[in-house]
């Protein structure tokens, strides 16, 4: 459940904030830090006629996203030299070799010239901090506190919207009539034969007549089967 309240969640806050604004990071200890940035393109009415679109790749390595105008990237990279190339709108490529130094900072700017060209140059930190503190790092989302709260009562009153008609489609469903419980066997005990009182009579006058000695038991028991089987 976790899981299908985070994702609506995600889409909430990324379709809500904005980006986060610059702030200049610190090096880190063996590390030189490579800013490369797009200054806002203005024209006279203070608005972008086209959304410019640059890619990055450093050495072979083709970096993830892109910057449009008015945007950043900061990589941490080891000292080395290495090749930066900047394509625009996947047709025009600039490229850029730069020797880095441990606990270094450096700038790179990309400068639209026309609708086709541009310029990629290593800019002196002081004249880049003025130019890359309008921008806002790209790829990223900031929202307010007030955003934050929206997004998620909105997306906790989707997730119970839709747990409650989970709910209700489980309790319409038809349960399945209980199943009756298997017939016991009945077991009968069969009746005991009832002697007929004529028969009872006859094999009482043949105990007598054994009792007396005027038959054998043999005879008695042969009699009294006999008088059984009528």
């Amino acid at each position: 459940m976790k899981y299908f309240f985070l994702l609506p969640l995600l889409i909430l806050l990324t379709a809500c904030g904005s980006k986060v604004p610059f702030k200049e990071e610190t090096t880190k200890t063996g590390e030189a830090l490579v800013y490369i940035y797009a200054p806002q393109e203005l024209t006279d009415n203070s608005e972008a006629e086209h959304v410019n679109k640059y890619t990055i790749k450093i050495g072979n390595e083709t970096i993830n996203g892109f910057i449009s105008d008015g945007e950043y990237k900061v990589f941490h990279l080891r000292p080395s030299t290495n090749v930066f190339t900047i394509t625009k709108d996947a047709i025009l490529a600039k490229k850029l070799t730069l020797s880095v130094e441990a606990d270094k900072k450096y700038f790179l700017r990309i400068l639209k010239e026309s609708d086709t060209s541009f310029d990629f140059e290593q800019v002196p930190n002081n004249q880049a901090l003025k130019e890359i503190s309008e921008t806002e790092l790209a790829d990223s989302f900031m929202i307010t506190e007030d955003q934050l709260n929206s997004s998620l009562i909105k997306s906790f009153t989707s997730e119970k919207r839709n747990e409650s008609i989970v709910y209700q489609k489980e309790e319409s469903v038809k349960k399945p009539a209980p199943t009756p419980p298997a017939a016991q066997a009945v077991t009968h005990t069969a009746p005991k034969p009832v002697l007929k009182s004529n028969k009872l009579e006859e094999i009482k006058s043949a105990y007598e007549l054994k009792k007396e000695g005027a038959i054998t038991q043999e005879e008695y028991e042969q009699l009294k089967k006999e008088i059984l089987n009528k």
